[in-house]
């Protein structure tokens, strides 16, 4: 004999809370609405803690979203909406007020969310100066100039930005020092430093050697510093340099230097540490006008100066012309047309 519903009288498959479905969606609260736990929430990042220590761009986002799962509806309920407003009521207090639509029925409620502050993991470590490795850039034969270093930077920054995002919290930057020869960058996690040294190379070029160092023990295990000596090429693409009493202009650098002769054909690849002296930059290249010529020499007026000097011919290049020089100190380079 099948149940009988004692609101209704009707004969049912299941009495849930003394009632059939039917009554239980007239009459019983399909809503249930619990008090999220208290938020935990980094003073110094900003990251909130859900499982793992993460950050978030918006704390009412993620205190919208922890009252969404707070709130239960029954399964049977129909044409379900929730709708909710935030009030800040203090820095570690919220106010939400809203309402869940379902059965053609408002139920209201209101909550109270608890913000607790703390020092996330990350952030307690690098205030601590907390580091796993250093990475060391130099530079082959000077110093790194300032607009190689701010490239340096820049990769920092979109980098660690996007490790933290994949949740490698230790990815920041503890200190920079400026030392001789160029910087020491402090960096909370090895495998960030890594990375970041991975990504310098393939940007800008250069050398990359690693040493470690022990620097003591944590849960039974020794644990190293491990320090990255960063080397950039000291060249770039445009430059002009005397490599073996010849003029050469670099084409590429990557872990070699890729040289083509100023005059003449072919192209060889060379050590980042072989000597050459750098003259000066295709970007430097001033034009003036052939005023003679013979059959291994070209006469120009001196930008500067404006007087005459022979400078070595290049090909496709005539008397009335004009040809493009660099100075390089008081005499004058023909640069063929290809490199202009």
């Amino acid at each position: 004999m099948r149940p009988v519903c004692p609101r209704c009288g009707k004969e049912t498959d299941l009495l849930e809370n003394g009632m059939c479905a039917e009554c239980r969606l007239r009459h019983a609260s399909p809503v249930k609405v619990h008090t999220p736990e208290t938020l935990r929430v980094c003073r110094g990042c900003g990251a909130v803690f859900e499982g793992r220590w993460v950050d978030v761009d918006d704390i009412e986002q993620v205190i919208r979203r922890r009252v969404l799962d707070s709130i239960e509806v029954a399964p049977e309920a129909k044409d379900v909406d929730i709708e909710m407003s935030l009030a800040q009521m203090s820095s570690n207090m919220y106010r939400v007020e809203g309402k869940v639509v379902a059965n053609e029925r408002n139920w209201p409620f209101v909550l109270h969310i608890r913000l607790a502050y703390e020092s996330c993991p990350s952030c307690s470590r690098r205030s601590g100066g907390y580091f796993e490795a250093v990475v060391q850039v130099r530079s082959y034969a000077r110093s790194p100039t300032e607009a190689e270093l701010e490239r340096v930077r820049h990769t920092v920054d979109v980098l660690f930005s996007r490790l933290r995002e994949k949740g490698e919290r230790l990815a920041f930057l503890t200190k920079e020092e400026r030392v001789r020869g160029g910087i020491d960058l402090y960096v909370g996690s090895a495998k960030a430093a890594k990375k970041l040294c991975t990504e310098v190379l393939s940007q800008m070029g250069g050398t990359l050697t690693t040493s470690s160092t022990l620097a003591g023990r944590r849960d039974g295990r020794d644990v190293y510093r491990i320090t990255y000596a960063l080397r950039l090429p000291g060249l770039s693409a445009g430059d002009v340099v005397s490599y073996k009493g010849e003029p050469h202009v670099v084409v590429g650098v990557r872990d070699r230097v890729h040289l083509e002769p100023l005059y003449g054909r072919g192209s060889r690849h060379v050590p980042l540490d072989e000597p050459m002296d750098v003259l000066g930059k295709l970007s430097n290249v001033i034009s003036t006008t052939v005023l003679e010529e013979d059959a291994t020499a070209l006469l120009v007026l001196h930008p500067s100066t404006l007087t005459p000097v022979w400078v070595r011919r290049v090909e496709g290049v005539h008397a009335g012309d004009e040809l493009g020089v660099l100075v390089v100190g008081s005499e004058l380079l023909a640069i063929p047309k290809r490199y202009l």
